[in-house]
Order: structure tokens, then sequence, then C-alpha cells
């Protein structure tokens, strides 16, 4: 796994970051995924496929990569596992999923595409009441480097899951556990929210979501993540 540090002497105190600074790089497929914190461990990386379907059958690449953010109390603060194709598969993809409207109040969903299957542009979002139990369902193998290092995991949190395609195959998918203490952004026009998930949160969510889709239509596949700052 290549990690560049590009900013050092970033200052640091707990896990509050330093603004809008960035402290390393991360490379997945084509995207690389700028961060405020260096302190994020890596702990999976694998080589994986998909396949498509239609006028052509075939598989394009896919790579994944997962880490974990803590700080000096050996505290889980966020887990982020991306997935992304090294470019496009060369051929018109549509992807059945789709972004789908959520039929619990509690998740908030937002479709940037309006229903294509073939630009995708999906941001998902929900409140984690037992933290560890989700972890262990949607996050195995972050789960079982947690126990090996005897880190703690948050009480709750919450989850965010954005996809963005484009119909060539190319894609950048974030799921993103965060402690429910996420500082997030100033909300600037209010909106419809789950109660359990502070608007602030959302706007960061949002941000998130528009770093991807910026990696996905760019040239050089760079992400700039919002901040990570925890509220102390």
């Amino acid at each position: 796994m290549r990690i560049k540090q590009v900013i050092f002497g970033v200052i640091f105190g707990g896990l509050v970051g330093a603004g809008a600074a960035f402290a390393m790089d991360i490379e997945v497929g084509r995207a690389t995924i700028s961060l405020n914190s260096d302190k994020w461990m890596p702990v999976k990386e694998s080589d994986q496929s998909g396949n498509f379907t239609g006028r052509e059958n075939g598989s394009f690449a896919i790579q994944e990569k997962s880490w974990i953010l803590k700080d000096d109390a050996n505290k889980v603060k966020a887990i982020m596992k991306i997935r992304s194709t090294p470019g496009g598969a060369g051929v018109n993809l549509r992807f059945t999923a789709g972004c789908k409207a959520a039929e619990n109040a509690n998740v908030y969903v937002k479709d940037a595409t309006g229903g294509s299957l073939s630009d995708i542009d999906c941001l998902r979002a929900f409140y984690v009441g037992n933290a560890t139990e989700f972890i262990n369902r949607a996050f195995k193998d972050e789960f079982t480097h947690i126990q090996t290092n005897k880190l703690t995991n948050p009480k709750a949190g919450v989850f965010m899951s954005n996809v963005v395609t484009m119909s060539s195959g190319t894609f950048l998918s974030v799921a993103l556990l965060t402690d429910s203490d996420l500082a997030g952004l100033q909300v600037a026009n209010a909106e419809v929210v789950p109660a359990n998930i502070k608007p602030e949160v959302i706007a960061w969510a949002n941000e998130m979501a528009k770093a991807s889709r910026s990696s996905v239509r760019s040239f050089s596949g760079k992400m700039n993540m919002p901040a990570f700052e925890f509220k102390q």
C-alpha cells in the first residue's frame, strides 16, 4: 500500500484536525483520497472484480482498502472502507441497484442522479445505536483488527455509504462508520433529516458525496475528504 505524507507538522490535538489542511493521501484504484489526519491505520486491501452483462459479457477490476482512525486513548473514531476501479471498463454499463428511496424514515437517502442506472450518485446515512454489533456485521475484518489490537469501539455511531458511478464502468464506493460525536459541518440551509442524526453530520456526508463525485468525474481521481473532527 502506498501512503504519501504530503503535509508535515499539522496541529492535531486529540482528533481535531487542522481545518482544510491535509495530512496524508491514500490511494485506491484510480482514486486519491486526501485526509486531514495521518493517524489512519491500514487494515486490509484486496483485489476484486465486478461482472457485467448485456451486449457484451465480462469483468472489470476493483481494488478495496480499509482503515481505522483511533484517538490517543485507543478508542475507534472512524472505520473507512473504499472500493474503486483503476479506470473504466471500456463498455457502457448499467448498474441494477440504482439508488432506491429508503422505506425507513430513519435512513437518509439522497439520489443526485435522479434514478439513473448508468450514472449513479447515491448517499445513504443512518444512526447506529450499537456500534460493536454493527461493526461485527458490516466490517468483519476491521472488527478482528480492533479486537486483536485491543481497541475500544464507539458506543454509537453514524454509518454513511456513498456510491458514484459512470456508465464507462468507473466507480467509487465509500463505506464509513464514525463515532456519533463527529462534529460535522455548519448547516447553511435547513433539510429534512432523520431525528437521530445531527443536521451538521448530514451536511458533512453531503460534502463527502460531493468530493466523491469530483473524484469519479475528474481525470486525476482526486478526492478531498471533509475534515474528521470530533467533539471533545
